[in-house]
């Protein structure tokens, strides 16, 4: 698991299959979708393109990193 934190909440991405390489997306307690590709994923997330209206509609909005790494692992505080 990992999570960055934005100023609309807190991003997870829950890798549920190792093997498969499923990935789900949320922003705090909402799953948001489910992705066969971590790249894709990110990419979804920096060009706000997700289908999570709140963060993909929004104006001037600073995107967590596109690579994995930069992202904090593990889960968010109080999860």
């Amino acid at each position: 698991m990992w999570h960055v934190k934005t100023s609309l909440g807190t991003f997870w991405i829950l890798e549920t299959d190792e093997k498969a390489q499923k990935y789900y997306l949320g922003c705090d307690d909402e799953t948001i979708a489910e992705y066969d590709s971590i790249d894709t994923l990110l990419d979804d997330v920096c060009n706000q393109e997700t289908g999570y209206q709140r963060w993909d509609k929004v104006l001037r909005v600073k995107s967590p990193p596109n690579q994995i790494e930069a992202w904090d692992e593990g889960p968010p505080e109080n999860w």
